[in-house]
């Protein structure tokens, strides 16, 4: 767990925690191992009102959005987590 204090807005508004519950170094981690590892752990507590964010950071070009929404024939991170959060869908093949 790494833990950080990041700046929320400009001046008077003061800080805010944040906390990472994990950090993917691996470029050539499967995607449906790096959803069980850091996803789907989450998906119980979005539904119970907690928030939850996913960020993906890399230089240009290195595949984050296709990480992120894929193409309908394959899932990504968004459409995965939409799908178990709203209960719909089957399981991708």
């Amino acid at each position: 767990l790494i833990q950080t204090t990041i700046p929320f807005g400009l001046a008077d508004f003061g800080y805010r925690d944040f906390s990472l519950d994990g950090v993917s170094l691996c470029e050539d981690q499967d995607l449906d191992l790096f959803y069980k590892m850091f996803v789907e752990s989450r998906i119980h507590s979005v539904k119970l009102g907690e928030k939850c964010n996913i960020m993906m950071y890399s230089p240009t070009g290195l595949g984050k959005s296709h990480t992120m929404f894929r193409c309908s024939k394959q899932l990504g991170i968004v459409y995965r987590s939409l799908r178990d959060i709203l209960g719909g869908g089957e399981e991708d093949s």
